[in-house]
């Protein structure tokens, strides 16, 4: 039997592990689980939640494949275990086969990660990077806290003024902060080029890789009604080509319904938690966690509240209804369509504000 990874909402199966020469093997399953704030795991889970996350993901990493983007994806696997893709699988299913790539251990002595690990003639590995597209500013992103603190100026967003909140920015921001500390810190590209170890052609197919991913992503979002506002994605290098190494949902992308404003992603999630008084207390405990050099804050913080239970159906329902537009038919039977969920969703949030 395989070695078992349990992710905060992901479960992996290692059927063979990967090595320096090898790619590995595994099976994955998307859970119900969420998480907001860096927590692993909230209180409650969300139906559908795990079967919508792999459905969006699988069509998203094909359609990748299909213009050239090397990916971690392999397969889907139905709820019988026989293999399908996108066009021939009838119900949704939380199972995906992908390949596996080493994943560099970092070591931490309370002050500084070591990232001695990598080294330019390491292959089929994931970069320490969590690699981001910001196309538009909305409300919440953490570019205003950059600014604000003089890490970052309005000319490296292609601006000549201070920007609003949902502005759209004339070019991609292609971004990227650190991806195996306990906290994910914003990194200029030379750092990021350093710490993973990465000559400068490399880095170069990095961004470019990244920008198309952007653009694929788009055209797919435009379809459905939607702006792609911002993401983030994983990548690793396999035989000198960078590959895919991440599920695409919007889990970790920022998808706005044109025709009514409203982010089908966690962001409802996290403005609802927000209101709530654990949000204090998970600040607090991160500070806590920060002084005493250690890396997991949720020790220090009280479990978080259950979502309200009209409101995890909205969550529900956005996933499904969306990834239903992705696929352009009913995968998820009985699921309204993407507009009458977001009426919902403003009908809930004007009476609980």
């Amino acid at each position: 039997m395989g070695r078992i990874i349990q992710g905060s909402t992901r479960i992996i199966n290692v059927k063979e592990e990967p090595t320096p020469t090898r790619l590995g093997l595994a099976i994955t399953r998307t859970s119900d689980d969420y998480s907001v704030f860096d927590a692993k795991k909230m209180s409650d889970t969300i139906p559908l939640f795990g079967e919508a996350r792999n459905m969006f993901s699988a069509y998203v990493l094909e359609a990748l494949e299909k213009e050239g983007i090397p990916t971690h994806y392999q397969e889907l696997l139905d709820l019988e275990g026989n293999s399908r893709n996108v066009k021939g699988i009838n119900k949704p299913t939380p199972r995906m086969r992908i390949n596996l790539y080493q994943v560099i251990p970092l070591t931490f002595d309370g002050k500084k990660y070591d990232y001695s690990g990598y080294s330019s003639e390491q292959d089929n590995f994931l970069l320490p990077l969590e690699l981001i597209v910001r196309n538009k500013l909305p409300k919440g992103s953490s570019i205003f806290g950059r600014l604000e603190r003089a890490e970052l100026f309005p000319e490296d967003l292609g601006l000549d003024h201070y920007p609003q909140e949902e502005e759209i920015l004339p070019r991609p921001y292609l971004d990227c902060t650190t991806k195996l500390e306990r906290k994910d810190r914003p990194l200029r590209w030379r750092e990021a080029q350093e710490l993973a170890q990465i000559d400068d052609s490399q880095l170069y197919a990095v961004q470019t890789t990244l920008s198309k991913v952007n653009e694929v992503l788009q055209a797919l979002c435009g379809r459905m009604g939607f702006e792609l506002e911002d993401f983030k994605v994983e990548m690793g290098l396999s035989q000198g080509k960078v590959h895919i190494l991440d599920n695409i949902d919007p889990d970790g992308c920022r998808l706005k319904h044109k025709a009514s404003g409203v982010s089908f992603s966690k962001q409802p999630l996290r403005d609802y938690f927000i209101t709530t008084s654990w949000y204090p207390e998970v600040k607090r405990a991160k500070e806590i966690a920060a002084q005493r050099g250690v890396e997991e804050f949720m020790q220090f913080c009280p479990p978080a509240p259950v979502l309200p239970g009209e409101l995890r159906e909205i969550a529900s329902q956005m996933y499904a209804s969306i990834t239903n537009a992705l696929y352009q038919r009913e995968l998820f039977k009985g699921i309204p369509s993407v507009d009458q969920v977001a009426e919902r969703y403003l009908k809930w949030k004007a009476g609980n504000q």
